[in-house]
Formats: C-alpha cells, structure tokens, sequence
C-alpha cells in the first residue's frame, strides 16, 4: 500500500493505491478538515475487499494551546512508550521505533487513528495536562502512564 496525503490554504488530500489489487483512491476537498483523509482509508479498505464502517468519527477543530496539553511521553510496559507530539498544527502518535500517524479530535481528550480503528483517552491533571492515555484498540485496552 502506498498513500500520501496533504493540505494547504484550506484544502485536503489523500491518495491510496494497492499495486497488488490493482485499486486506488483519490479524495481533493475544498476544506482542510482531517475527515478527508478518513473518507479516503475507509473508501479505499472497502475497494480491497476489506470489511470497513464508513461511519466516520465525529473531527473538531481545537486550539494549538489544547493540542499542547496532550502531548508527551506515555509508558505501556518498560521500553514500550507511545509519544504525542504536535506538528504543523496537529497531534502526531508514535509507539516505540514505529511509524508516526496523524490522531485526530473528536473532542479535547478523544482522538482516532484513521489508519487504524484506534481511540485514544486522554485524563487530564489539574493543571489540564494529560496524566495519562487510555489506548482503546479493537480487542484491549491499555492504560499509559505520562513519563516526560
């Protein structure tokens, strides 16, 4: 699977193509909306026959500032850590030496993998900083202490 996607002036794009099955997807938007790039995973999963709910997660927008509050360095188990950080204006998740993707808000502590069907919790502590992920994937859910 190769995929890109981008955004620029208030527009989004994704592009996906399975050379294997020979299908591919296309999505252009005249909005800069991250539902974009959901559209376009959950099109392109149903075009390579793989069972997908189109039904997207509700996207809000939020402030640089409350983006801030969720970023940092979240412990699993010893030497596997899930690391937020914001980039360009949007929440970045990556586990220990793994790839980075984009989470996207559907409020100021609940993000969504769209590449994944992964939620993630945020707990706040009472200076409104996340203390703590709650990582909720199809079949577990784990809890990730704030380390950093």
């Amino acid at each position: 699977m190769l995929w890109a996607t981008g955004g620029t002036m208030g527009f989004r794009s994704y592009l996906a193509l399975d050379d294997e099955k020979r299908v591919g997807v296309v999505v252009l938007a005249n909005t800069s909306t991250e539902a974009v790039m959901a559209l376009g995973y959950a099109l392109f999963q149903m075009l390579r026959g793989k069972p997908h709910d189109l039904a997207l997660p509700r996207l809000v927008i939020l402030s640089p500032e409350a983006l801030e509050q969720c970023t940092g360095r979240f412990e699993l188990e010893p030497d596997l850590y899930l690391t937020i950080t914001l980039e360009r204006g949007a929440l970045f998740a990556q586990f220990t030496e793994g790839p980075k993707h984009s989470i996207y808000p559907s409020s100021e502590t609940t993000f969504h993998y769209i590449v994944d069907d992964v939620r993630l919790e945020f707990e706040m502590d009472a200076d409104g900083r996340a203390k703590r992920v709650v990582i909720h994937a199809t079949d577990e859910t784990v809890p990730a202490d704030r380390v950093d």
